[in-house]
C-alpha cells in the first residue's frame, strides 16, 4: 500500500453508518490517515490500523489536507470555513474562505 498523500473519493464504505462518500488522505510522513465522510464524520488513524480519534462535525465536509509536517489538519466545509485541528483532534482555529 502506498503512503503517498493522495485523496480518493470512494463509494460508501462497508461497515459504516454513514450514507455518503468519503475522502481518504495520508499524512505527508505516511504514518497517519484521515478519512472524512461528506456528512461530517472524521476518523484519524495510524498506518498500523489503530484509531487515534474520531469526531462528528455538524457540517458537510468537502476536503481534508495535512500540513507539511503532518501535525496539522485542515478540513474544508460547505459553510465557507476551513477548520484547523492538530493531529490529535484538538481544535486550533476556524478560517473564513472568500
Amino acid at each position: 500500500m502506498s503512503t503517498t498523500a493522495t485523496s480518493l473519493r470512494s463509494p460508501t464504505c462497508n461497515n459504516s453508518n454513514h450514507k455518503y462518500d468519503f475522502i481518504r488522505k495520508w499524512s505527508n510522513d505516511g504514518k497517519k490517515i484521515s478519512i472524512i465522510y461528506l456528512d461530517g464524520a472524521v476518523i484519524v488513524g495510524g498506518v498500523d490500523g489503530s484509531r487515534y480519534w474520531g469526531k462528528e462535525f455538524k457540517m458537510q465536509l468537502t476536503k481534508v489536507e495535512w500540513s507539511p509536517d503532518s501535525k496539522i489538519m485542515l478540513f474544508g466545509a460547505l459553510d465557507g470555513f476551513v477548520h484547523v485541528y492538530d493531529y490529535q483532534g484538538n481544535f486550533q482555529k476556524k478560517i473564513v474562505v472568500d
